[in-house]
C-alpha cells in the first residue's frame, strides 16, 4: 500500500512486452484507467528513469511486498519472447520462473489477455498455461471482465463467501446424528414447486416426530430432572432451526386451503407429543416438559416468520382453529392454540425452587439465549408471542394465550401488526387474523371480550407486560389513512 493525498492505495506492476505503438497504447489506457480508480500503477515508461538497472527493477516490483498484485499483458509477442526467453520481456520471464514463483503468493500474478489467436485461444506464456486469467481482448465483455479485475485487485470480489456459523449442536451435544427431518427439508427444498406442499408438510412432520422421539427422558424420575430437561431442550436445537428453515420455506410458497388444513393437523400432532408418556404413569409427568418448551418455542418461531412474511390469511386460520389431544386411553379434548402453550414446571417452578433463583420466566431467558444464530430476532419473537395473546382474546378461544415472553417486553409495547392497522389498506390485508371482514366486526368482537379480558388482565402475574388489547387498538384511529 502506498498513501497518495491522505489514502492508502493498492499498487500494481504492469509486466508487457512493447509490441507495437498500437499494443503500447493499449497498455496505457488500461494503466491510466487503473489509476483514475483509485490503483497506483508502476510501469517503466512511468517508473523506470535513465541509470536505473532495469533487471533490479522488474525483480523488485515481483518481489516488492508494496506490490499486490503483477499484471501480466498477454500477447502473442509477449508469449513467444517469454517462451524464447528473448528481448526485454525474456528477460522478466526468468523472474516470474519457477524459482520466483515459488517465493512469491501465488495470488499475486494475473495473466490478462490483450489479444487470443485465431480460434479463440489464449497467447499465454508456458509458465502462466495454467492460471486463471482476465480476458479484455473482446470489446464486448471488456467493461465485465474489467470489472472482475478491479475487484480481483481490490480483493473485492462480487460473490463473498457466507459468514461462517457455529459447528452443529448434534455434533457437540451428544446427539448421535444429524436430525433426518433437517436432511429431508433440504432435500424437498430443492424440488419444492407449491403443487406439492401438503406433501412436504406429512413428510417433514413425519421425520420430525421420529427425531423427536429420541429426546425422551431416560430418567424421569431423577431430583435433577430440572437439568436433563435443560440438556435435552439444549441438544433438540438442530431441530429447532429445522423448524425455522420449514416454517420459511412453506411462508415463501403459494399456499391452498389444502395446505394449511395439513399445517393444522401435523400441528396438532406435534402438539399431541406434550400429552402422554410412555415411560411414565403420571398423567402431568416432567418427563415430557422439553417437548412443552420445544412445542411453544417452534409455535412462536412460526408465527413469527408468517408475519414476516405476510402470509396473514393462513395464520388467522391456524391461530382461530380448534386442535385435539388427548391423554393415554383418554377421550380427545378440544383446545385452540393454548394447546401450544403448555406450563413448563421443570423450569419455571421446580428449577427456581431447586437453585433459589427467582426469575420470572426460565423458559423465557432460554428462548431468549437460543435467538441468536436461529435467524429471527428476539423483537419478532415477543411480538409474535403478543400477537397470539391478542388474536385469543378477539377470537373467543376456550382459553386466553398467555404470552411468556412479555417479561422481556416494555411497559406499553405494541404490535407492529395492531399498530400499522390505522392503514385502510393495511387493515384489509390483516383483519382475516381476528376472523372479520370489517372494523364494525372487530368492535363487535371487542366488546363480546371486555369481559374475560378484563378478568385476564386483573390476574396477570408481576413481570409480565401486557398492555391491555382495548387500550392498543384505537377504533377512532383503525383503517382512517390510506
Amino acid at each position: 500500500m502506498s498513501v497518495v493525498n491522505g489514502a492508502s492505495n493498492v499498487q500494481v506492476f504492469i509486466s508487457y512486452s512493447w509490441s507495437n505503438e498500437s499494443h503500447k497504447q493499449w497498455v496505457v489506457a488500461l494503466a491510466e484507467r487503473l489509476m483514475s480508480n483509485g490503483v497506483l500503477v508502476v510501469m517503466d515508461i512511468w517508473d523506470l528513469k535513465h541509470g536505473h538497472d532495469k533487471y533490479a527493477f522488474m525483480e523488485k516490483m515481483v518481489k516488492d511486498p508494496q506490490i499486490s498484485k503483477v499484471l501480466v499483458i498477454c500477447d502473442k509477442a509477449y508469449r513467444d519472447k517469454a517462451d524464447a526467453r528473448t528481448g526485454g520481456v525474456g528477460t522478466e520471464s526468468q523472474l516470474i520462473s519457477a524459482k520466483v514463483y515459488e517465493s512469491v503468493e501465488q495470488s499475486k500474478f494475473i495473466p490478462i489477455l490483450s489479444e487470443t489467436d485465431e480460434v479463440g485461444q489464449p497467447y499465454l506464456p508456458t509458465f502462466m498455461a495454467s492460471r486463471m486469467y482476465c480476458d479484455l481482448s473482446d470489446d464486448g465483455e471488456y467493461e465485465a471482465e474489467y470489472d472482475k479485475l478491479l475487484r480481483t485487485i481490490y480483493d473485492k470480489p462480487e460473490k463473498m463467501r457466507p459468514p461462517l456459523g457455529p459447528i452443529p449442536a448434534y455434533l457437540t451435544d451428544g446427539v448421535s446424528v444429524q436430525p433426518k427431518s433437517a436432511l429431508l427439508l433440504a432435500t424437498k427444498r430443492s424440488t419444492f414447486d407449491g403443487r406439492d406442499s401438503a406433501l412436504l408438510i406429512g413428510d417433514y412432520f413425519d421425520q420430525l416426530l421420529i427425531d423427536l422421539e429420541t429426546f425422551r427422558m431416560k430418567s424421569p424420575g431423577a431430583d435433577d430432572v430440572d437439568s436433563e430437561v435443560m440438556l435435552l431442550i439444549e441438544q433438540m436445537r438442530p431441530l429447532r432451526d429445522g423448524f425455522i428453515s420449514f416454517a420459511t420455506t412453506l411462508a415463501g410458497q403459494p399456499l391452498s386451503s389444502n395446505d394449511v388444513d395439513a399445517l393444522h393437523d401435523n400441528l396438532e400432532r406435534l402438539a399431541q407429543l406434550q400429552f402422554h408418556d410412555p415411560t411414565s404413569k403420571l398423567r402431568y409427568a416432567l418427563s415430557l416438559d422439553q417437548f412443552k418448551f420445544f412445542v411453544y418455542e417452534v409455535f412462536i418461531c412460526l408465527v413469527a416468520v408468517f408475519v414476516r412474511r405476510g402470509r396473514y390469511s393462513e395464520l388467522g386460520k391456524i391461530l382461530s382453529s380448534t386442535y385435539f389431544y388427548r391423554y393415554e386411553h383418554g377421550d380427545l379434548h378440544p383446545d385452540g392454540v393454548n394447546v401450544f402453550n403448555e406450563y413448563v414446571e421443570s423450569l419455571d417452578s421446580l428449577h427456581n425452587r431447586r437453585m433459589g433463583s427467582k426469575r420470572i420466566s426460565i423458559t423465557a431467558d432460554f428462548i431468549k439465549q437460543r435467538c441468536e444464530g436461529s435467524g429471527l430476532e428476539f423483537d419478532e419473537l415477543i411480538d409474535a408471542d403478543l400477537l397470539v395473546h391478542y388474536a385469543s382474546v378477539l377470537n373467543g378461544g376456550p382459553v386466553i394465550w398467555f404470552p411468556r415472553l412479555s417479561v422481556y417486553a416494555k411497559y406499553s409495547r405494541t404490535v407492529p401488526v395492531v399498530t400499522k392497522m390505522i392503514s385502510k389498506a393495511y387493515f384489509e390485508r390483516v383483519k382475516c387474523l381476528f376472523g372479520v371482514d370489517t372494523l364494525d366486526e372487530l368492535k363487535l368482537l371487542m366488546s363480546n371480550a371486555s369481559e374475560r379480558a378484563t378478568l385476564f388482565y386483573g390476574n396477570l402475574r408481576y413481570g409480565h407486560n401486557v398492555t391491555p388489547v382495548s387500550r392498543i387498538i384505537d377504533f377512532d384511529k383503525v383503517a382512517t389513512i390510506p
